[in-house]
């Protein structure tokens, strides 16, 4: 394939050789120049408290849909961006209206990873269910900036800001954060979400 994403810990160390002072998880989504070299397309990640840093929470996944890597011709790849971004923002009204959990039968891959701030990965949807608590956040709004796909059409990137409150009725500031999501095509060649990524804008200093 020409597009794939690595997900894994880290942290940061100042200086290099002094204890650890901060850790999180990024997630990169790479693309593959035409001369064969692999380069970030974009970038995201969350910070959280001290943890573990073991391999295995890397994941790498290069395409795996329907098509199989093959590229799409033209026509397809025109209409691949403007399908995809009718579906994430299908997604972002259907939480807006409904709440993450609710969303996830219709939008969202079944071993999904959920990145908020101050957790570690939510992996899978039962995880992520059980975890609403963390994960659901009352959407007011949202704007998608924009997509990438793929050549091959089965995996794509989205990003966009939204405004949220911590909970329903809640009286306090709006949350506002930047969303970051890679998606994949299922054997039925409908988009889901393989990864969720909310990070938070802090607030302007009037």
């Amino acid at each position: 394939g020409d597009m794939g994403y690595t997900s894994g810990p880290y942290e940061v160390r100042m200086p290099p050789d002094e204890d650890a002072i901060a850790w999180g998880h990024f997630i990169s989504v790479w693309r593959r120049d035409a001369d064969g070299t692999w380069r970030v397309a974009a970038d995201g990640g969350v910070m959280h408290g001290p943890a573990t840093l073991s391999p295995d929470s890397v994941v790498e996944r290069a395409g795996g849909g329907t098509q199989r890597g093959v590229p799409l011709d033209d026509e397809g790849i025109d209409a691949a961006g403007p399908a995809l971004l009718k579906v994430d923002s299908e997604y972002s009204r259907s939480v807006s209206e409904h709440g993450f959990t609710a969303s996830m039968d219709d939008f969202v891959d079944q071993s999904a990873r959920f990145y908020r701030n101050g957790q570690l990965p939510f992996v899978g949807k039962e995880t992520i269910v059980s975890a609403a608590s963390v994960t659901e956040t009352v959407w007011t709004d949202s704007e998608i900036r924009a997509a990438i796909v793929s050549d091959s059409g089965d995996l794509g990137c989205t990003y966009g800001v939204v405004q949220a409150q911590p909970e329903l009725g809640a009286e306090s500031t709006q949350l506002h954060a930047s969303y970051y999501r890679i998606w994949k095509q299922d054997a039925n060649s409908s988009w889901r979400v393989v990864v969720d990524v909310l990070i938070p804008i802090p607030p302007a200093n009037d």
